[in-house]
Protein backbone atom coordinates (compact mmCIF):
# COMPACT_ATOMS: atom_id res chain seq x y z
CA UNK A 1 0.00 0.00 0.00
CA UNK A 2 2.65 2.52 0.96
CA UNK A 3 5.36 2.24 -1.67
CA UNK A 4 8.99 2.12 -0.76
CA UNK A 5 10.15 5.63 -0.02
CA UNK A 6 6.69 6.98 -0.71
CA UNK A 7 7.96 10.18 0.80
CA UNK A 8 10.63 10.11 -1.88
CA UNK A 9 7.81 9.61 -4.38
CA UNK A 10 5.97 12.58 -2.89
CA UNK A 11 9.15 14.64 -3.03
CA UNK A 12 9.59 13.81 -6.72
CA UNK A 13 5.96 14.55 -7.45
CA UNK A 14 6.31 17.96 -5.83
CA UNK A 15 9.39 18.60 -7.97
CA UNK A 16 8.16 17.30 -11.32
CA UNK A 17 4.44 16.48 -11.04
CA UNK A 18 2.80 13.03 -11.23
CA UNK A 19 -0.12 11.64 -13.19
CA UNK A 20 -2.40 8.82 -12.15
CA UNK A 21 -3.10 6.00 -14.58
CA UNK A 22 -6.33 4.43 -15.80
CA UNK A 23 -8.07 1.38 -14.34
CA UNK A 24 -9.04 -1.87 -16.07
CA UNK A 25 -11.03 -4.85 -14.83
CA UNK A 26 -11.06 -8.59 -15.47
CA UNK A 27 -13.62 -11.35 -14.72
CA UNK A 28 -15.30 -12.45 -11.47
CA UNK A 29 -13.72 -14.78 -8.96
CA UNK A 30 -12.04 -14.38 -5.56
CA UNK A 31 -9.28 -15.85 -3.46
CA UNK A 32 -11.83 -17.32 -1.07
CA UNK A 33 -13.25 -19.68 -3.71
CA UNK A 34 -12.11 -23.29 -3.95
CA UNK A 35 -10.65 -22.53 -7.37
CA UNK A 36 -8.32 -19.62 -8.14
CA UNK A 37 -7.91 -18.44 -11.73
CA UNK A 38 -4.76 -16.43 -12.47
CA UNK A 39 -4.91 -14.63 -15.82
CA UNK A 40 -1.93 -13.10 -17.54
CA UNK A 41 -2.66 -9.39 -17.81
CA UNK A 42 -0.75 -7.33 -20.36
CA UNK A 43 -0.07 -3.68 -19.54
CA UNK A 44 0.25 -1.22 -22.44
CA UNK A 45 1.71 2.25 -22.79
CA UNK A 46 1.35 4.34 -25.97
CA UNK A 47 0.45 1.26 -27.97
CA UNK A 48 3.36 -0.82 -26.63
CA UNK A 49 2.98 -3.93 -24.47
CA UNK A 50 5.33 -3.17 -21.56
CA UNK A 51 4.67 -5.62 -18.71
CA UNK A 52 2.79 -8.82 -17.96
CA UNK A 53 1.55 -10.04 -14.60
CA UNK A 54 -0.58 -12.87 -13.22
CA UNK A 55 -3.81 -11.35 -11.88
CA UNK A 56 -6.53 -13.20 -9.93
CA UNK A 57 -9.73 -13.26 -11.97
CA UNK A 58 -12.05 -10.48 -10.85
CA UNK A 59 -9.32 -8.17 -9.53
CA UNK A 60 -8.81 -4.63 -10.82
CA UNK A 61 -5.55 -3.60 -12.44
CA UNK A 62 -4.16 -0.07 -12.38
CA UNK A 63 -0.96 1.40 -13.76
CA UNK A 64 1.74 -0.37 -15.73
CA UNK A 65 4.80 1.28 -17.26
CA UNK A 66 6.17 4.20 -15.27
CA UNK A 67 8.10 6.73 -17.31
CA UNK A 68 9.98 8.24 -14.39
CA UNK A 69 10.19 11.86 -13.34
CA UNK A 70 10.93 14.84 -15.61
CA UNK A 71 14.32 16.32 -14.87
CA UNK A 72 15.38 13.34 -12.76
CA UNK A 73 17.17 11.27 -15.37
CA UNK A 74 19.01 8.94 -12.99
CA UNK A 75 15.77 7.06 -12.29
CA UNK A 76 15.12 4.80 -15.26
CA UNK A 77 11.59 4.01 -16.45
CA UNK A 78 10.14 0.97 -14.69
CA UNK A 79 6.65 0.07 -13.44
CA UNK A 80 4.01 1.30 -11.02
CA UNK A 81 1.25 -1.29 -10.62
CA UNK A 82 -1.65 -1.83 -8.24
CA UNK A 83 -3.85 -4.96 -8.21
CA UNK A 84 -7.00 -4.73 -6.05
CA UNK A 85 -9.40 -7.49 -5.02
CA UNK A 86 -13.16 -7.19 -4.37
CA UNK A 87 -12.57 -7.07 -0.59
CA UNK A 88 -9.83 -4.42 -0.80
CA UNK A 89 -6.87 -6.81 -0.72
CA UNK A 90 -4.00 -5.38 -2.75
CA UNK A 91 -0.69 -6.09 -4.40
CA UNK A 92 1.43 -3.05 -5.22
CA UNK A 93 4.63 -2.99 -7.23
CA UNK A 94 6.52 0.23 -6.71
CA UNK A 95 8.69 1.93 -9.33
CA UNK A 96 12.46 1.71 -9.31
CA UNK A 97 13.89 4.48 -7.17
CA UNK A 98 17.28 6.07 -6.73
CA UNK A 99 18.51 8.88 -4.57
CA UNK A 100 21.41 10.79 -3.18
CA UNK A 101 22.44 12.12 0.23
CA UNK A 102 25.24 14.70 0.03
CA UNK A 103 27.10 16.59 2.72
CA UNK A 104 30.07 18.65 1.59
CA UNK A 105 32.83 19.50 4.04
CA UNK A 106 32.11 22.56 6.17
CA UNK A 107 28.59 22.84 4.77
CA UNK A 108 25.14 21.76 5.88
CA UNK A 109 23.63 18.54 4.61
CA UNK A 110 22.03 19.07 1.20
CA UNK A 111 18.30 19.40 1.93
CA UNK A 112 15.59 17.10 0.63
CA UNK A 113 13.19 18.40 -2.06
CA UNK A 114 16.18 19.24 -4.25
CA UNK A 115 17.77 17.55 -7.28
CA UNK A 116 21.49 17.25 -7.88
CA UNK A 117 23.12 15.75 -11.00
CA UNK A 118 19.89 14.00 -11.92
CA UNK A 119 19.36 12.44 -8.47
CA UNK A 120 16.69 13.49 -5.96
CA UNK A 121 18.04 14.19 -2.48
CA UNK A 122 16.41 11.62 -0.18
CA UNK A 123 17.68 10.66 3.30
CA UNK A 124 17.66 6.91 3.96
CA UNK A 125 16.58 5.37 7.28
CA UNK A 126 19.46 3.43 8.84
CA UNK A 127 17.73 1.35 11.54
CA UNK A 128 14.36 -0.36 12.21
CA UNK A 129 13.28 2.51 14.46
CA UNK A 130 14.33 5.01 11.79
CA UNK A 131 12.23 3.14 9.21
CA UNK A 132 9.24 3.31 11.57
CA UNK A 133 9.70 7.04 12.13
CA UNK A 134 10.24 7.61 8.42
CA UNK A 135 6.98 5.95 7.43
CA UNK A 136 4.91 7.56 10.16
CA UNK A 137 6.24 11.08 9.68
CA UNK A 138 7.03 11.23 5.96
CA UNK A 139 5.25 8.42 4.12
CA UNK A 140 1.75 8.13 5.55
CA UNK A 141 0.93 11.86 5.23
CA UNK A 142 1.53 11.55 1.47
CA UNK A 143 -0.59 8.45 0.79
CA UNK A 144 -2.46 8.94 -2.50
CA UNK A 145 -5.69 7.18 -1.42
CA UNK A 146 -7.84 9.68 0.54
CA UNK A 147 -9.97 6.84 1.98
CA UNK A 148 -7.03 5.53 4.04
CA UNK A 149 -6.71 6.64 7.66
CA UNK A 150 -5.13 5.60 10.97
CA UNK A 151 -2.08 4.09 9.30
CA UNK A 152 0.67 2.87 11.61
CA UNK A 153 3.80 0.72 11.58
CA UNK A 154 3.47 -2.34 13.82
CA UNK A 155 6.81 -4.02 13.01
CA UNK A 156 10.05 -3.53 11.11
CA UNK A 157 12.25 -6.58 10.60
CA UNK A 158 15.41 -7.04 8.59
CA UNK A 159 15.18 -10.02 6.22
CA UNK A 160 18.34 -12.02 6.86
CA UNK A 161 18.09 -14.27 3.80
CA UNK A 162 17.56 -11.40 1.38
CA UNK A 163 20.29 -9.32 3.02
CA UNK A 164 22.70 -12.20 2.42
CA UNK A 165 21.80 -12.12 -1.27
CA UNK A 166 22.22 -8.35 -1.44
CA UNK A 167 25.63 -8.71 0.20
CA UNK A 168 26.75 -11.06 -2.57
CA UNK A 169 25.57 -8.59 -5.22
CA UNK A 170 27.34 -5.71 -3.49
CA UNK A 171 30.51 -7.80 -3.32
CA UNK A 172 30.32 -8.30 -7.09
CA UNK A 173 29.93 -4.57 -7.57
CA UNK A 174 32.96 -3.88 -5.39
CA UNK A 175 35.02 -6.27 -7.52
CA UNK A 176 33.82 -4.57 -10.70
CA UNK A 177 34.97 -1.17 -9.41
CA UNK A 178 38.19 -2.42 -7.77
CA UNK A 179 40.60 -0.48 -9.99
CA UNK A 180 38.63 2.74 -9.57
CA UNK A 181 38.49 2.21 -5.81
CA UNK A 182 42.21 1.53 -5.53
CA UNK A 183 42.99 4.67 -7.51
CA UNK A 184 40.68 6.68 -5.26
CA UNK A 185 42.36 5.38 -2.12
CA UNK A 186 45.62 6.95 -3.31
CA UNK A 187 43.87 10.32 -3.05
CA UNK A 188 42.23 9.64 0.32
CA UNK A 189 38.87 8.55 -1.10
CA UNK A 190 37.10 5.69 0.68
CA UNK A 191 34.06 3.80 -0.62
CA UNK A 192 31.66 1.73 1.44
CA UNK A 193 29.03 -0.43 -0.25
CA UNK A 194 25.88 -1.08 1.77
CA UNK A 195 22.57 -2.92 1.47
CA UNK A 196 19.35 -3.27 3.41
CA UNK A 197 16.26 -5.47 3.11
CA UNK A 198 13.35 -4.99 5.50
CA UNK A 199 9.81 -6.26 5.94
CA UNK A 200 7.55 -3.54 7.31
CA UNK A 201 4.29 -4.56 8.94
CA UNK A 202 1.56 -1.91 8.64
CA UNK A 203 -2.05 -1.59 9.71
CA UNK A 204 -4.47 0.96 8.26
CA UNK A 205 -8.20 1.66 7.98
CA UNK A 206 -10.14 2.15 4.78
CA UNK A 207 -13.90 2.64 4.53
CA UNK A 208 -14.39 1.31 8.05
CA UNK A 209 -12.31 -1.85 7.46
CA UNK A 210 -8.92 -2.56 9.06
CA UNK A 211 -6.21 -3.96 6.78
CA UNK A 212 -2.85 -5.59 7.41
CA UNK A 213 0.03 -5.04 5.03
CA UNK A 214 3.51 -6.46 4.55
CA UNK A 215 5.86 -4.18 2.61
CA UNK A 216 9.16 -5.61 1.34
CA UNK A 217 11.95 -3.15 0.58
CA UNK A 218 15.46 -3.96 -0.67
CA UNK A 219 18.11 -1.46 -1.65
CA UNK A 220 21.83 -1.19 -2.31
CA UNK A 221 24.14 1.78 -2.44
CA UNK A 222 27.61 3.19 -2.01
CA UNK A 223 28.95 5.96 0.21
CA UNK A 224 32.05 7.86 -0.88
CA UNK A 225 33.99 9.66 1.85
CA UNK A 226 36.82 12.12 1.24
CA UNK A 227 38.17 15.43 2.45
CA UNK A 228 35.53 17.06 0.24
CA UNK A 229 32.71 15.46 2.23
CA UNK A 230 30.36 12.48 2.12
CA UNK A 231 28.28 11.41 -0.89
CA UNK A 232 25.78 8.51 -0.79
CA UNK A 233 24.01 7.14 -3.86
CA UNK A 234 21.46 4.32 -3.55
CA UNK A 235 19.01 2.35 -5.71
CA UNK A 236 16.06 0.10 -4.93
CA UNK A 237 16.40 -3.52 -5.99
CA UNK A 238 12.96 -4.67 -4.88
CA UNK A 239 9.81 -2.88 -3.75
CA UNK A 240 6.40 -4.45 -3.36
CA UNK A 241 3.63 -4.67 -0.79
CA UNK A 242 0.70 -7.02 -0.16
CA UNK A 243 -2.32 -6.37 2.03
CA UNK A 244 -5.55 -8.05 3.12
CA UNK A 245 -8.36 -7.49 5.62
CA UNK A 246 -7.28 -7.88 9.23
CA UNK A 247 -6.81 -11.51 10.23
CA UNK A 248 -6.59 -12.79 6.62
CA UNK A 249 -3.10 -11.74 5.49
CA UNK A 250 -1.26 -14.81 6.80
CA UNK A 251 -3.53 -17.22 4.92
CA UNK A 252 -3.35 -15.22 1.69
CA UNK A 253 0.34 -14.37 1.80
CA UNK A 254 1.59 -17.22 -0.47
CA UNK A 255 -0.83 -16.30 -3.27
CA UNK A 256 -0.32 -12.54 -2.88
CA UNK A 257 3.45 -12.98 -3.02
CA UNK A 258 3.12 -15.18 -6.10
CA UNK A 259 1.18 -12.40 -7.82
CA UNK A 260 3.74 -9.77 -6.74
CA UNK A 261 6.64 -11.85 -8.07
CA UNK A 262 4.99 -12.58 -11.43
CA UNK A 263 5.73 -9.20 -13.04
CA UNK A 264 7.64 -9.53 -16.33
CA UNK A 265 8.89 -6.89 -18.76
CA UNK A 266 8.37 -7.31 -22.50
CA UNK A 267 11.25 -7.25 -25.04
CA UNK A 268 9.89 -4.02 -26.59
CA UNK A 269 9.92 -2.25 -23.23
CA UNK A 270 13.40 -3.52 -22.42
CA UNK A 271 14.67 -2.19 -25.76
CA UNK A 272 13.07 1.19 -25.10
CA UNK A 273 14.70 1.42 -21.67
CA UNK A 274 18.00 0.28 -23.16
CA UNK A 275 18.00 3.26 -25.49
CA UNK A 276 17.87 5.50 -22.42
CA UNK A 277 20.60 3.54 -20.70
CA UNK A 278 23.02 4.25 -23.51
CA UNK A 279 23.11 7.87 -22.47
CA UNK A 280 24.30 6.99 -18.99
CA UNK A 281 27.90 6.63 -17.81
CA UNK A 282 29.40 3.14 -18.02
CA UNK A 283 29.43 2.83 -14.24
CA UNK A 284 25.68 3.41 -14.22
CA UNK A 285 25.24 0.82 -16.96
CA UNK A 286 27.06 -1.71 -14.81
CA UNK A 287 24.81 -0.83 -11.89
CA UNK A 288 21.68 -1.32 -14.00
CA UNK A 289 23.02 -4.62 -15.33
CA UNK A 290 23.68 -5.78 -11.78
CA UNK A 291 20.15 -4.74 -10.81
CA UNK A 292 18.80 -6.94 -13.60
CA UNK A 293 21.07 -9.75 -12.49
CA UNK A 294 19.84 -9.38 -8.91
CA UNK A 295 16.24 -9.95 -10.03
CA UNK A 296 17.27 -13.21 -11.68
CA UNK A 297 19.35 -14.24 -8.67
CA UNK A 298 16.46 -13.41 -6.36
CA UNK A 299 14.07 -15.60 -8.34
CA UNK A 300 16.62 -18.43 -8.32
CA UNK A 301 17.20 -17.90 -4.61
CA UNK A 302 13.49 -18.03 -3.79
CA UNK A 303 13.08 -21.09 -6.00
CA UNK A 304 15.97 -22.80 -4.23
CA UNK A 305 14.65 -21.76 -0.84
CA UNK A 306 11.24 -23.17 -1.72
CA UNK A 307 12.62 -26.50 -2.91
CA UNK A 308 14.96 -26.90 0.06
CA UNK A 309 11.98 -26.44 2.35
CA UNK A 310 13.82 -24.93 5.30
CA UNK A 311 12.18 -25.85 8.57
CA UNK A 312 14.57 -24.32 11.09
CA UNK A 313 14.16 -20.75 12.23
CA UNK A 314 16.58 -18.72 14.29
CA UNK A 315 14.27 -18.51 17.29
CA UNK A 316 14.55 -14.73 17.36
CA UNK A 317 10.81 -14.22 17.19
CA UNK A 318 11.02 -12.09 14.05
CA UNK A 319 7.41 -12.62 13.07
CA UNK A 320 7.47 -10.52 9.90
CA UNK A 321 10.54 -12.28 8.53
CA UNK A 322 9.20 -15.72 9.43
CA UNK A 323 5.83 -15.00 7.83
CA UNK A 324 7.50 -13.84 4.64
CA UNK A 325 10.03 -16.67 4.37
CA UNK A 326 7.54 -19.34 5.46
CA UNK A 327 5.20 -18.17 2.72
CA UNK A 328 8.03 -18.49 0.20
CA UNK A 329 8.57 -22.06 1.42
CA UNK A 330 4.94 -22.82 0.54
CA UNK A 331 5.47 -21.92 -3.12
CA UNK A 332 6.32 -24.17 -6.06
CA UNK A 333 7.96 -23.20 -9.35
CA UNK A 334 5.94 -23.80 -12.54
CA UNK A 335 7.06 -23.30 -16.11
CA UNK A 336 5.04 -21.46 -18.72
CA UNK A 337 6.94 -21.38 -22.03
CA UNK A 338 10.32 -19.80 -21.35
CA UNK A 339 9.14 -18.14 -18.12
CA UNK A 340 8.96 -19.58 -14.64
CA UNK A 341 6.44 -18.54 -12.01
CA UNK A 342 6.20 -19.09 -8.26
CA UNK A 343 2.72 -20.31 -7.35
CA UNK A 344 1.27 -21.33 -3.96
CA UNK A 345 2.22 -24.94 -3.22
CA UNK A 346 -0.81 -25.91 -1.15
CA UNK A 347 -3.04 -26.50 -4.19
CA UNK A 348 -3.22 -30.14 -5.32
CA UNK A 349 -3.85 -29.33 -8.97
CA UNK A 350 -2.41 -26.56 -11.16
CA UNK A 351 -3.44 -26.18 -14.81
CA UNK A 352 -2.03 -23.89 -17.51
CA UNK A 353 -3.07 -22.95 -21.01
CA UNK A 354 0.43 -22.18 -22.35
CA UNK A 355 -0.42 -18.48 -22.61
CA UNK A 356 0.48 -17.43 -19.09
CA UNK A 357 -2.87 -18.27 -17.46
CA UNK A 358 -3.21 -20.69 -14.53
CA UNK A 359 -5.96 -22.38 -12.53
CA UNK A 360 -5.21 -23.52 -8.96
CA UNK A 361 -7.62 -25.93 -7.28
CA UNK A 362 -7.91 -28.67 -4.67
CA UNK A 363 -10.94 -30.16 -6.42
CA UNK A 364 -9.76 -33.49 -7.83
CA UNK A 365 -12.94 -33.76 -9.92
CA UNK A 366 -12.48 -30.44 -11.69
CA UNK A 367 -11.50 -30.67 -15.35
CA UNK A 368 -10.76 -27.36 -17.12
CA UNK A 369 -11.23 -29.12 -20.46
CA UNK A 370 -14.94 -29.48 -19.73
CA UNK A 371 -15.40 -25.99 -18.27
CA UNK A 372 -17.50 -24.06 -20.80
CA UNK A 373 -16.48 -20.73 -19.24
CA UNK A 374 -12.86 -21.22 -20.34
CA UNK A 375 -11.15 -20.69 -23.66
CA UNK A 376 -7.96 -22.33 -24.92
CA UNK A 377 -6.34 -25.67 -24.32
CA UNK A 378 -5.72 -26.43 -20.64
CA UNK A 379 -3.46 -29.14 -19.21
CA UNK A 380 -1.63 -29.88 -15.99
CA UNK A 381 1.08 -27.23 -15.51
CA UNK A 382 4.74 -28.26 -15.67
CA UNK A 383 6.25 -28.05 -12.20
CA UNK A 384 10.01 -27.45 -12.07
CA UNK A 385 11.65 -30.10 -9.92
Amino acid sequence: MFRFLACGMAVLCMISGCQRTSTARSGANDLESTRVVLKQHVFHSQGMATHTMLVPDGWQTEGGAFAGFPGIDRILPSQKITITGPDGSQVRIGPSMAGRDLQLAYQSRTPELTVMDGYPIVYLPDSPQAWKTYFEQKVFPHEEDPAISSAGVVSVTRIDELNALLESVSTARRQMSRSTRQMGQQFGIQQNHFWDAVAIGIEYSKNGQTYEQLHVIALTGVTTQSSAGRDTIWRTEMDYSVSAPQGQLDARLPLLLAVAQSVRTTPDWLRAVERLRRGMARADLETVAMQSQLHGQTMNYISDLSQRGWTSRDGSGNASQNRLVDSIHEEEVYRNGDDQYLLPGHYDHVYGDGNGNFILTNDSLYDPGTDSSLDGNWSAADRVQ
